[in-house]
């Protein structure tokens, strides 16, 4: 890995703490979850697209998300470098385009066959926060847009977060604001431009052939991560690696 990926790897902690399953940091009840409300139960794959809003010290940072089914592509810009993570039937990929190079890795048997009763593989942080003791604290309408919202928090010695939603079925994120007791961080991520029953190619979702990959099972992945930075960029999306 360049020194120049490194550096953008270690810049970025604030990214790590907006983008984690919420479990990570605040869950009072981990291994307790619930099956997700985005459309697990279509017969035909689901397609979504969304984009998000992180305010970090640094200035903001956009990310992109499409999803097909269980499979899940993003794409957002570090430091001038176009990182790409794309997760399919069998494998983890991180890419930085600019550099050419990335990570290849086997997801976990656990994590693939999770994906039948998947859904929608990302924005799961209202499922996310239910499922660890969260609870609705307020509902309203948004005096700008006119739109029913709902919001749900979980507080624990660990901190709080809390999650707005659209008033809709499936719920979709709008705001997602945490604080980490420990480290006295405030995160807020933003969720906009929302669409469904996109018409994406499978080929979407299929690793670039400009990159040079750095291959690994699940298992070299497993045994080398504590010891060693392996990719251009961390694993934001760990449910979808190693399983729930």
């Amino acid at each position: 890995m360049s020194k120049r990926t490194r550096w953008i790897v270690a810049a970025i902690p604030w990214l790590v703490i907006a983008l984690a399953t919420p479990a990570t940091a605040l869950d009072a009840k981990a291994g307790k979850k619930t099956k997700s409300t985005s459309d697990a139960a279509a017969t035909a794959p689901a397609t979504w697209y969304a984009r998000t809003r992180i305010a970090t010290k640094f200035g903001p940072v956009v990310n992109h998300y499409w999803s097909k089914g269980p499979w899940l592509r993003s794409e957002t810009i570090l430091a001038g470098h176009r990182v790409i993570t794309i997760v399919n039937a069998t494998h983890y990929y991180v890419c930085d385009l600019v550099m050419g190079e990335g990570t290849a890795i086997e997801r976990s048997p656990k994590a693939i066959a999770q994906d039948k009763d998947r859904g929608r593989p990302f924005a799961r942080e209202l499922d996310d926060l239910i499922a660890s003791g969260g609870e609705m604290i307020h509902e309203g309408v948004s005096e700008s847009a006119g739109v029913p919202y709902r919001v749900y928090q979980l507080t624990n010695e660990n901190g709080r977060r809390r999650v707005s939603v659209t008033d809709s079925d499936p719920p979709l994120p709008i705001r997602v604001e945490t604080f980490v007791r420990s480290s006295g961080h405030n995160g807020l991520l933003e969720y906009a431009g929302w669409q469904r029953d996109l018409g994406i190619a499978d080929s979407f979702f299929t690793a670039p052939d400009t990159i040079e990959w750095q291959r690994l099972s699940y298992d070299e992945y497993v045994t080398r991560a504590p010891r060693e930075t392996i990719g251009p960029a961390p694993i934001y999306f760990r449910h979808l690696l190693h399983g729930e």
